[in-house]
């Protein structure tokens, strides 16, 4: 090969490791979101608290790593929560769960001019638990504008990730829920039950 061939090869190869490494410093940082938490009544879906958020946090290891930490809490308050370390591929960041029974499964990240949009690295066949998730929320409903990016870390809401509650609570309305989030929510199902009996008692009235 010849030394201008060569010089150029190099110059192209960092070239590269810049748009990688560029990429990883511009979305680091923490995305917010307005949660998808609903309760199921007799009348169907109805929005929880406004209070609720999504949140995603993705930190730049190095040129090739991300690590990320991610709570969403969706139908009945199920939840997914997963944290880990993420491989760049491409314009995806790609974790691999070490833990699954199904091999290959994980998360990808898809980086978008626009968007952070999460979805399995595998399609979710027949019935069972999602990965990461309670039974009524799933990871692939996600997706975070790139304009929600902030560069503060995050310290409220509940799921101030594990090195604040030390363990992952992926399944409806239960006590190991932080107080805010579970204040909310408890007040979004009294404010539906106390609707209910306004509506029942006015029923027996009528008769």
């Amino acid at each position: 090969m010849s030394p201008f061939a060569t010089l150029a090869s190099l110059a192209l190869w960092a070239a590269n490791a810049l748009a990688v490494e560029d990429l990883l410093q511009q979305i680091d940082g923490t995305y917010e979101t307005p949660s998808q938490c609903t309760t199921v009544t007799s009348e169907g879906h109805e929005p929880c608290s406004p209070k609720l958020r999504d949140r995603l946090r993705i930190t730049r290891v190095d040129e090739r790593t991300a690590s990320f930490e991610l709570y969403s809490v969706q139908i009945n308050g199920h939840q997914c929560e997963i944290d880990g370390v993420a491989e760049l591929q491409d314009d995806s960041l790609i974790y691999l769960d070490p833990d699954t029974k199904d091999p290959g499964q994980g998360l990808r990240i898809k980086i978008t001019s626009s968007a952070l949009v999460l979805s399995y690295l595998k399609p979710l066949t027949g019935p069972g638990q999602p990965p990461f998730c309670g039974m009524r929320a799933r990871v692939d409903r996600l997706s975070f504008p790139r304009r929600a990016r902030t560069e503060q870390p995050l310290t409220t809401g509940r799921y101030e990730f594990q090195h604040r509650f030390g363990k992952r609570n992926t399944g409806g309305f239960q006590a190991s829920s932080s107080s805010s989030t579970l204040m909310a929510i408890t007040s979004c199902l009294l404010t539906r039950i106390q609707t209910m009996s306004f509506r029942s008692a006015s029923w027996m009235k009528a008769f």
